[in-house]
């Protein structure tokens, strides 16, 4: 359905050696590091769609993630960023070398690290299952945490939890001090 209903997009599927090609191409070197430090496929997937969307922009969406209106129709033309709802990282969608994006990088970067750092010193903070170290780590509450920072720091002062306040838009930061 997402071939068919987006005629003009590309469709990528990237295997292990693709995704490690490229971050050893584009990424620096605690990227690096913390690609090769996390424990499952799911926390590297999670990694490598951030940096790919760093370096290109474009759409990623979960393999299950059902898309029901082209995404001409459901991406507004001038928003440099969209993420999924309640800025989950099954859907998103980036134009290249967004701000947020490399908040987003930087952020997990540093908790991977600092993960590994707790794995290996049998600290107590350490995420104990592979699902916890997924979501908190690599996953939604990671990228929300960070796209949340992200808005704080440009001085956003609407609801940040991702549900719309009134008067304000959906996903519409209302007062910032930059776009």
């Amino acid at each position: 359905l997402f071939r068919s209903s987006n005629p003009t997009y590309d469709y990528m599927l990237l295997d292990d050696a693709d995704c490690t090609e490229f971050v050893a191409k584009f990424c620096l070197a605690p990227e690096t590091q913390a690609y090769h430090a996390v424990q499952t496929g799911a926390q590297r997937a999670d990694l490598f769609r951030y940096f790919w969307l760093r370096e290109f922009g474009g759409v990623y969406a979960d393999t299950d993630t059902e898309i029901r209106l082209p995404l001409a129709t459901a991406l507004q033309p001038n928003a440099s960023m969209v993420s999924g709802r309640a800025m989950d990282s099954d859907f998103l969608a980036y134009e290249p070398k967004h701000p947020i994006m490399d908040r987003v990088i930087k952020y997990t970067t540093e908790y991977v690290l600092l993960q590994a750092e707790w794995w290996r010193k049998n600290d107590t903070r350490k995420c104990t299952t592979s699902h916890e170290c997924v979501i908190r780590v690599t996953g939604p509450v990671a990228y929300r945490n960070a796209v949340i920072g992200a808005a704080l720091d440009s001085g956003c002062t609407n609801n940040h939890t991702g549900r719309p306040t009134p008067p304000y838009e959906p996903g519409v930061c209302a007062r910032a001090r930059s776009e």
